[in-house]
């Protein structure tokens, strides 16, 4: 994986769409560049698995595909279950949130968190893989790298020190940044105000394809087309 150099995507960002950057994934420590090294201990107190109403897990496709097949459910079980679908306010696309627990007015916990850790810790989204390193992607499919404040959670700082190219290695994130650059580059490449024209009913449709592949296999023939929760 190639860490390209922040100062090309930095020059690019105004304050506005820094703010809507770190509004999707936390407030930002630093950016990194290639052979740049960080210390982080995971404390394994779950802290970064709790109270994210204002910072929500985001699943890919492949995310939702890892998931559901560790968990022996298909695409509409695992929806159902544990997905929260809108649309995104910018790009209008089918989003697919982990929807997490409520244990209290104003607490709530990510569904795999048990007492012995995560459920689901080797197939877990790529949020959780990268934490605390972010990641943002240009038209040009340039990867970017970036340090997300952890004040709140685990030791950012402590504990064994990481290149980011480490850090990525270790996490496994190849097959993840390849089905999400192969979304992407067909993002880039649609006709996006025509897209917004289009009805509630088409964005449905390919929210439908993006999270539930296997409706379109034998397996699932028959059965009534999935509707997500704000098309209801």
């Amino acid at each position: 994986m190639r860490v390209s150099n922040p100062r090309r995507l930095i020059d690019k960002l105004d304050d506005e769409t820094l703010q809507k950057f770190q509004g999707r994934f936390g407030e930002i420590e630093r950016f990194l560049e290639a052979g740049d090294t960080f210390r982080f201990t995971c404390d394994r107190s779950g802290k970064c698995c709790k109270d994210r109403v204002d910072n929500p897990i985001l699943l890919s496709p492949y995310d939702v595909h890892r998931l559901r097949t560790s968990l022996s459910l298909s695409s509409r079980q695992f929806s159902d279950r544990f997905g929260q679908q809108i649309l995104g306010a910018d790009s209008q696309l089918p989003i697919m949130l982990l929807d997490f627990e409520w244990t209290g007015k104003k607490h709530n916990k990510c569904p795999f968190l048990m007492s012995y850790g995560c459920k689901v810790y080797e197939d877990r989204p790529l949020v959780c893989r990268l934490y605390p390193v972010g990641r943002m992607v240009d038209a040009d499919m340039n990867s970017y790298f970036f340090l997300t404040k952890t004040a709140n959670y685990c030791r950012l700082g402590c504990g064994k020190e990481h290149t980011i190219e480490q850090w990525l290695e270790e996490a496994e994130v190849e097959p993840y940044f390849e089905w999400n650059d192969r979304f992407n580059s067909l993002y880039m490449g649609m006709d996006h105000e025509k897209y917004r024209r289009l009805q509630l009913p088409y964005k449905a449709a390919l929210g439908d394809i993006l999270y539930h592949t296997d409706n379109f296999n034998g397996k699932t023939a028959g059965t009534q087309p999935w509707r997500p929760q704000w098309c209801r």
